[in-house]
């Protein structure tokens, strides 16, 4: 469906088809927010529907602390080198950990060899163990899988696979009503929305990753200039 395919279908659904009662930037808006909330649940339930990038940044020294990329969705991998790197066989694998299960820092952070380093995710930064002593050039390489841009122009479509499409009207649809205070409407779109997000979460979940098959935009008609992982 294109965003206007499903403007129109929330604007049915609702029965609140005047522009002047509320504008399709404002249906956009809602819209945007529902597909932000299903990309995340796909994400999280570690599907690979979204294209994958990778980036280098540099390390700073004394510095554990980078900012995620700004389309960052969810990581694939994170690749460390505490000297500068001059090919790829100078990078070693991080591996995750939680923060909140550290009981001694020096022990479980700052002695952490720098051939086994570990990071955590919190909020849009990566935090990575041991931290640098030096500054490194290129000392980073961040494979992540890319958010999809806002919905924006009545062609736009969205970049989850298609059968999922129809969700973002029950979303719009319960939160245009919500608007209007059309709660008992709201509720039962909203219902609507809550049960298919449950059925996709329990078919996607025995979905093989890193399946061949990758959600492309249907607009895409020539090679992406986006990286991905061979």
């Amino acid at each position: 469906m294109t965003l206007s395919e499903i403007t129109t279908s929330i604007r049915n659904k609702t029965g609140i088809k005047n522009t002047g009662a509320i504008s399709t930037s404002d249906i956009w808006l809602f819209v945007n927010e529902g597909y932000d909330l299903i990309q995340n649940l796909l994400m999280n339930i570690n599907q690979d529907f979204f294209e994958e990038q990778n980036t280098k940044f540099s390390l700073v020294a004394n510095s554990a602390l980078y900012a995620l990329p700004s389309d960052f969705l969810g990581l694939e991998q994170l690749r460390l080198a505490y000297t500068t790197p001059t090919d790829q066989e100078d990078y070693v694998i991080a591996t995750p950990y939680d923060v909140s299960e550290v009981e001694d820092v020096e022990v479980q952070e700052e002695d952490i060899s720098e051939d086994n380093p570990i990071y955590d995710l919190t909020n849009v930064y990566i935090r990575i163990k041991p931290t640098p002593t030096s500054s490194v050039l290129h000392g980073a390489e961040l494979f992540y899988f890319a958010k999809p841009d806002k919905l924006a122009h009545n062609s736009a479509v969205p970049y989850i696979p298609a059968n999922y499409h129809p969700y973002l009207v029950d979303y719009g649809a319960a939160e245009v009503c919500n608007r209007f205070q059309l709660f008992a409407q709201a509720d039962r779109f909203r219902k609507t929305f809550q049960e298919k997000i449950g059925v996709m979460t329990e078919t996607e979940a025995d979905r093989i990753k890193d399946n061949p098959t990758r959600i492309k935009n249907i607009t895409e008609t020539y090679k992406s200039s986006r990286t991905e992982l061979i």
